[in-house]
This record gives C-alpha cells, sequence and structure tokens, in this order.
C-alpha cells in the first residue's frame, strides 16, 4: 500500500512539474490577447488579415508585433491590414515590417502626405483606403504612378485637390474611386479621361459641374455613379445614356426635372437609383421609373408633404422597393460640399 501512494504523489509531482508551466504559458498567452483586445484591437479574420484601432491606448505597432503567438494567427505574409496609425511612424513600423499587404486601410486624421510616402513601398499593393484623411492633398500618390498596381483608391473626405488629379489619372488598372467630399472640381476630372477599366466612381459632394459629363460619359466600363450635390445640372445627365453598364446612380441633391431622368429608360442594366425630385414632378416621373426594366430600388429625397396618394401610385406602379427619406436633403445651390449632409458616411456599398 506505502509503495502504491509513493508512485502516486510521484506521479502528481511529475504532472504538476510539467503542467503548473504550462497553464501558467496559456494564461499569460491568452492575458496577453486580452490586452489586445481591452485596447481596442480586433481580429477580423484569422487567415491573413489583421486589424485594429490603437484608439489612445497604450498599445503601438511595436507592442503588438512583439506579442507572442502572433505569427501562428497571421503568419510572415499577412494580405490586409486596417489600422488607426496615431501618426507617420506608426505607418512606417507596420509597413516596414510587412510588405505582403495587398489591401491596405486606414483612418488618417492626424496624418500628412509625408507619413503616407511608405505606403507606395508595398510592391503588390492594389487596394487602399485613406478614410478622413483632411490633411492629405493627395500629393503621396505621385510615387503610385510607375507601381501601376492600385485597383481601389478611397479618398472620401479628404484634403484631395486638383494639382494630385494627374497621379490618379496615369493608374491604368483603376476600377474603383471615391473622392466624395474633396476639392476635386472639373479642372480634376480632366485627368481622369483615359481611366477605361473604372467601374465605380463617387464624386458627390465636390465642385464637378456639367463641364465633366463629357469625361464621365465616356466611361463606358461604369457600373456605380454618385453624383449627388456636385455643380451638375439635370440638363446635363442625358448624356449618361451611353453609359450601359450603370446599375447604381446617385443623383440626389441636384435641381432634377422628370424631363431630364427620361434618359434612365435607355440604361439596361440599371437597378438602383437615388434622385432627388420636387414634388409637382413626382406625377410625371412615376411613368419614367416604370419603363426602367430592372429596376430594384428607388430612393427619392423630396422637399415638403408627399400626398398620401401619390405614395399608393407609386406603390402600385412600381415592382421595387421605393423609399421616402424622412429627411430630405436640400437641392443643390452650387455648392454641394457644404451641405450640411457632407459629414455623413452611409454603410457600404455604395460609398458615397
Amino acid at each position: 500500500m506505502d509503495h502504491g501512494v509513493r508512485r502516486m504523489v510521484r506521479g502528481t509531482r511529475h504532472v504538476l512539474a510539467l503542467g503548473v508551466p504550462i497553464v501558467l504559458f496559456g494564461v499569460l498567452f491568452w492575458w496577453r490577447l486580452g490586452q489586445l483586445s481591452l485596447a481596442a484591437f480586433v481580429f477580423d479574420d484569422c487567415q491573413g488579415t489583421i486589424g485594429w484601432g490603437i484608439n489612445g491606448g497604450a498599445w503601438q505597432p511595436k507592442d503588438l508585433l512583439g506579442v507572442p503567438g502572433m505569427r501562428l494567427f497571421f503568419g510572415d505574409t499577412p494580405s490586409s491590414l486596417r489600422f488607426i496609425p496615431r501618426d507617420g511612424s506608426d505607418v512606417a513600423i507596420l509597413l516596414g515590417h510587412w510588405d505582403s499587404i495587398r489591401s491596405l486601410g486606414m483612418r488618417a486624421d492626424n496624418l500628412t502626405d509625408p507619413d503616407l510616402r511608405p505606403v507606395s513601398s508595398l510592391p503588390g499593393l492594389e487596394t487602399l483606403q485613406v478614410d478622413v484623411g483632411t490633411h492629405i492633398c493627395g500629393a503621396f500618390l505621385a510615387d503610385f504612378v510607375a507601381k501601376q498596381s492600385l485597383e481601389v483608391l478611397y479618398l472620401k473626405n479628404s484634403g484631395f485637390i486638383d494639382d494630385s488629379a494627374p497621379y490618379v489619372g496615369q493608374m491604368a488598372k483603376l476600377r474603383y474611386l471615391n473622392l466624395s467630399h474633396t476639392q476635386l472640381s472639373d479642372a480634376g476630372m480632366a485627368a481622369f479621361g483615359d481611366l477605361g477599366l473604372l467601374q465605380k466612381l463617387y464624386v458627390s459632394y465636390t465642385r464637378v459641374s456639367g463641364a465633366s459629363m463629357a469625361v464621365i460619359s465616356s466611361m463606358h466600363c461604369l457600373e456605380e455613379l454618385a453624383l449627388a450635390h456636385t455643380r451638375i445640372d439635370g440638363s446635363d445627365l442625358a448624356q449618361l445614356c451611353g453609359n450601359a453598364a450603370l446599375y447604381f446612380l446617385s443623383i440626389e441633391g441636384l435641381s432634377v426635372t422628370a424631363d431630364d431622368i427620361q434618359f434612365l429608360t435607355e440604361l439596361p442594366e440599371l437597378e438602383r437609383v437615388w434622385c432627388s425630385l420636387e414634388a409637382p414632378e413626382l406625377e410625371r416621373a412615376l411613368p419614367i421609373f416604370t419603363a426602367i426594366p430592372r429596376l430594384q430600388q428607388l430612393m427619392l429625397f423630396l422637399e415638403g408633404p408627399i400626398p398620401d396618394e401619390l405614395r399608393a401610385d407609386y406603390a402600385a406602379a412600381l415592382r421595387c422597393q421605393v423609399d421616402w427619406p424622412t429627411r430630405p436633403l436640400p437641392l443643390a445651390t452650387g455648392h454641394g460640399i457644404h451641405s450640411e449632409a457632407a459629414g455623413s458616411k452611409p454603410p457600404l456599398p455604395p460609398p458615397e
């Protein structure tokens, strides 16, 4: 009996000798990951995607790179990175460690163009999303011209100016471009005439006017187009009748009549329309919307009360979703970028 007890005691000691360090290591490992969570770091995808927000916490990119287990989760070649840098050094640290990034997204409140220069060092970068880059004018894009790798460029709410437009105009592979809520004007749009592969263009709340319609109408691959609250007149929209691939069109905030939107019936792929109309034009516009063959969603921004009988007429005539926003957007006065809605950010897609 004594011999059996001694063997049991020795076995217990061996288990404790091996088990306690393992348990302690596990607790420490998961506590460190828990600290990441408490610091507002978020794992978006354990198969090559990293995302976090710093939010003024104690964690910095160099700390994250030193956390045990990071390679276990993400390996050495993550393909996507989304983060909130506090300054240019954060950008340099992360991009200096991972050059495999193909998709990069960041909130850039505190960044300037020089802070983004390291981004161009990523050899295979295809998607770049810089949100709220109010101090970024787009000069950093000059380094991307020779690379010809970008397919998606999102600079909404940035300080983008026309002087940077020629850099964008030379990005031959670009399929998606969002410059909404920027200082873009017709002078900048003139540089985009060779973007023949562009499928999605968002220039809402900019200074673009009817003078840019010739460039836009030449983009025959366009599928999504947002022109809301620009300086474009409703009579200029008919030039889009040749954009046969369009399935989403946002023209809310423009001064539009029923006659101005007659061309919508000539767009065979059109499925979603966001439009502003004066209440008296609604009755005249109903046959036009009814004649759009593939219409699935119609969002009407109106000023003034909407008669109940007119709502009923639309519901009866249209076999699609009809939305009547409760807070009508103001019609454009030529200064769309200063509208009260200029700071809004609707969920994607479509980003405006």
